[in-house]
């Protein structure tokens, strides 16, 4: 009876270790998994600023360093690399330790857009119709240097006379709104795009003196058109404000085609 009671303990205490065991082999497995799953974490490579970044300042390499996040923390359109965020400007301040997003930057050699982060704090930017031929016809792109010309009429005793002059030379066109021009239905060869219906506008950055002298030409019903400068011409170009004395001297007109007091009176050739 003593032998059979002590098989009975034994098989228990059999019992006892092989549920030990198993449960012990269960905490180790799930220990295990959990484990395994913190090393898949998956990390991804983002830009992060190093210091203060204020807006409208150029971004420098010193500034920003890469850093590896966990991919499901990565925010749209967060940069990946230094090269996507080195020399571009941010549109506000960025704060040390902020990923840094393409969307908030802009790239100042692209005109265009973003025209209030990339002008000179020393300009205004304008808005003028674009209705001189060359705009209207889609030849004009923002980057283009030109000169702006007016014609005004301006009283005198005789009525008005026409001074044409240009007015303000070597303007950047830093940016366009143009509306969607027209092809021209041909017979497959590539015609050129037109859009003389609607006119569109023309930006620019200037002084504010310049801009004020621009308003008041334009207020004043003065017509403008526009000469398109080389990429590379910066120098200011001698131009002689003409009316049309200057025509009648420079073509050496003896007297005027048609003998009128009010032509006499604006070349002042009237008694």
């Amino acid at each position: 009876m003593q032998r059979k009671r002590g098989m009975i303990w034994l098989i228990t205490g059999l019992l006892f270790a092989l549920l030990a065991g198993v449960l012990t082999f269960r905490i180790l497995a799930q220990a295990t998994e959990a484990a395994s799953e913190v090393q898949e974490v998956h990390l991804s490579p983002v830009v992060v600023a190093l210091q203060d970044i204020p807006l409208r300042t150029v971004i420098e390499e010193s500034q920003v360093s890469v850093k590896q996040i966990p991919t499901e923390l990565v925010p749209e359109g967060a940069a990946t690399s230094i090269s996507d965020v080195v020399g571009k400007i941010p549109k506000q301040n960025i704060a040390a330790g902020e990923i840094l997003l393409l969307q908030r930057l802009v790239e100042p050699t692209v005109k265009g857009k973003d025209i209030a982060f990339t002008m000179p704090e020393d300009k205004v930017v304008i808005a003028l119709p674009a209705s001189d031929l060359m705009s209207r016809v889609g030849f004009l792109k923002p980057g283009d240097r030109v000169d702006l010309l007016f014609t005004l009429p301006v009283p005198d005793t005789a009525g008005e006379r026409l001074y044409t002059l240009d007015a303000i030379q070597n303007l950047e066109i830093v940016g366009m709104a143009m509306p969607p021009l027209l092809s021209k239905q041909g017979s497959g060869e590539a015609q050129p795009q037109i859009a003389l219906a609607n006119e569109g506008v023309l930006f620019f950055a200037v002084s504010a003196q310049d801009a004020l002298t621009i308003k008041f030409l334009k207020d004043s019903g003065a017509i403008m058109d526009i000469a398109l400068r080389a990429p590379t011409s910066e120098q200011l170009l001698e131009a002689e404000t003409v009316d049309l004395p200057y025509i009648f001297d420079r073509y050496q007109f003896s007297q005027s085609p048609v003998a009128t007091p009010e032509l006499e009176a604006s070349t002042g050739t009237g008694e």
